[in-house]
């Protein structure tokens, strides 16, 4: 035993951050339990040791629900199906117990036997609220619907968070998706209660592309290359009944921007609802902190920060399409600048073009490819289009370009600087309507390997590639320079409303009672019209490109709104990739900026 004992706590002192133990201390305590059973000492031996050590405390332990659960419950099709909960009359008042418990619940620190007895009463409450609120979920999903099956299938296959009285463990389980799919309900029904009056409502969801091809065969689409940004219709007829009515071209369709509805006919009214799981990641990041500190043995406030990250990460109102709407209050009863919008008719490759790069991953174009291998010898043949983008694996095309750059990367830094004073040249010539500031020179006679390298020098080359991808693609964009005002009021309609030109409405999680549940977004008409006034000189774009390390960071700043009291905000776009395999590149939006007042120069106003 005395040989085990020192194993054991030498083992402890590896696993504490002082590196020396502290039997004092419950976080050491905890992992001291941990230790134990890896040692195969019984529960009786283990719960009387530490009953010893702690003046007969025996610290619970808890068990997050993260790992391949995880991912699950982080699908879209879910959340979406969890807000369509909301539409079918049934009551709220357990999802709303459950949201409510961080609130009434309280941060046990256990130093006597009575801390624990109450901490086990608390997660025994969490147990009964959420089994309860997963309980009501489900009998939602009972109800009539175009139900989307993935969606169905993963809440149903939710389980509730479980309290071992026996071994003093709490196991975290779904809590923390039941919870958000309870907020999303809950939204939904204020937007129901407030918004919706078509009296008993049906839904489309799992034939929301059906839907989507109606509206096209009716020609009531605007073009662009991204569908329609509704997730689901509220209708007073089903599914089957609506699709089939907007497919008849003896209906009038008309959408009404004054109410957000569209009626189809004489007798059909629908809605379309663009579903977020919140309107800020804040909101969905401080409940999830909140119930977790209530069962928090040891997890630090940054520790759970990083665990709500890819939530963060898959938020979208920081997103240029939807981010500067959250500066305007009463949107629906704005009125703005506006005159008549000229979109010349050559301009119409250059805006497809635009749009169909404002795709993530995107492959990079073979000119792009082409412009960064000038100097190399390389086979001709090696076409990024003859690719089959596969995240996860790389080509041996790929591999090649790559391996060409990695054994001499100097011609292509020469490349890419090239292309920069290019289009520092173009941007400079646009005047008042364009901002730069473009450091480029960055060349390496050796690219650091990277420990997420596919082959040697893939991350960074990759990146080098996408940032020829981006560059081009904003030359081409600056070219026209006298329509870029048309450009950005398409681009951002087009990212708004995607192809509809009816009315659109947000619907969000609503976590507490100060959260905001819905937004009207109008119709992409107003939104254009808002956007093109030429009455106006302002910067519309702006482009800051500087080097780290191996590749440049280059950010884009596209005019986003012009306000009726002449004030204007603009949206701030990183580019770059996300893939570690393959040649593409991708828009991200980060923020919006403002408000400025209208002849704040972009310089000024991105310092």
């Amino acid at each position: 035993m005395k040989n085990n004992w020192n194993k054991i706590l030498n083992e402890l002192s590896y696993r504490v951050s002082s590196g020396i133990p502290d039997l004092t201390n419950e976080q050491h305590l905890i992992k001291l339990w941990d230790i134990l059973k890896e040692h195969n000492w019984s529960l009786d031996a283990r719960v009387e040791l530490l009953a010893n050590l702690t003046n007969g405390i025996v610290f619970p332990k808890v068990f997050l629900n993260e790992g391949k659960r995880e991912e699950a419950t982080l699908n879209t099709s879910m959340f979406e199906t969890a807000a369509l909960i909301g539409t079918t009359g049934i009551s709220t008042t357990s999802l709303e117990n459950l949201l409510q418990s961080p609130a009434i619940f309280k941060t046990i620190k256990l130093a006597k036997k009575q801390d624990v007895e109450e901490f086990g009463r608390q997660c025994q409450e969490i147990e009964k609220l959420s089994k309860a609120a997963l309980d009501t979920l489900k009998k939602g999903l009972s109800s009539a619907g175009d139900w989307q099956g993935t969606g169905v299938k993963i809440i149903q296959s939710l389980e509730s968070p479980k309290w071992v009285q026996k071994e003093l463990q709490f196991y975290e389980n779904g809590l923390q998706t039941i919870a958000t799919c309870a907020a999303l309900v809950i939204g939904m029904r204020e937007y129901m209660d407030k918004v919706v009056s078509i009296g008993s409502v049906k839904f489309i969801h799992q034939q929301i592309d059906t839907f989507y091809a109606a509206e096209r065969s009716r020609g009531i689409t605007r073009q662009g290359s991204k569908a329609n940004v509704a997730d689901a219709i509220l209708s007073n007829v089903d599914a089957k009944t609506l699709i089939s009515a907007v497919q008849n071209p003896s209906n009038e369709i008309v959408g009404d921007p004054s109410a957000g509805i569209v009626k189809v006919g004489d007798n059909i009214t629908y809605y379309q609802v663009s579903l977020k799981k919140s309107l800020q990641g804040a909101q969905l990041g401080k409940f999830k902190k909140r119930l977790r500190q209530v069962y928090d043995l040891g997890i630090s406030v940054g520790d759970a920060a990083d665990l709500l990250k890819e939530d963060y990460d898959e938020l979208e109102n920081l997103i240029l399409t939807e981010g500067f709407l959250d500066t305007i209050k009463n949107f629906a009863t704005k009125t703005f600048l506006a005159i008549k919008s000229k979109v010349n008719g050559a301009l119409k490759s250059l805006k497809g073009m635009f749009f169909k790069n404002f795709v993530n991953n995107k492959p990079i174009p073979n000119s792009a490819v082409q412009s960064i291998l000038k100097g190399y010898t390389i086979k001709e043949e090696l076409q990024i289009n003859d690719d089959i983008l596969t995240e996860g694996k790389m080509s041996d095309n790929t591999k090649a370009i790559i391996n060409e750059i990695y054994k001499n990367p100097k011609p292509a830094y020469s490349n890419i600087n090239k292309e920069l004073g290019k289009l520092s040249a173009q941007l400079g010539g646009l005047k008042e309507e364009a901002y730069s500031k473009i450091k480029s020179g960055l060349s390496l006679s050796r690219i650091p390997k990277h420990k997420n390298d596919k082959v040697p020098g893939s991350t960074a080359i990759l990146s080098l590639i996408a940032n020829m991808g981006t560059i081009q693609m904003l030359m081409d964009m600056t070219r026209k320079s006298k329509s870029l005002k048309a450009i950005v009021s398409d681009l951002v309609t087009e990212m708004l409303f995607g192809e509809t030109q009816m009315p659109v409405w947000k619907v969000y999680g609503k976590f507490s009672s100060g959260d905001v549940a819905y937004k009207y977004l109008g119709t992409s008409k107003s939104i254009q019209k808002r956007l093109t006034s030429d009455e106006i000189k302002v910067q519309l774009i702006g482009v800051s490109v500087h080097p780290i390390k191996t590749h440049y960071v280059i950010t884009c700043y596209l005019l986003s709104e012009i306000t009726k009291d002449n004030k204007k905000y603009y949206a701030k776009i990183r580019t770059g990739t996300n893939s570690s395999s393959n040649m593409t590149y991708n828009f991200e939006g980060q923020s919006v900026i403002g408000p400025f007042t209208i002849d704040t120069n972009l310089q000024t106003a991105v310092a």
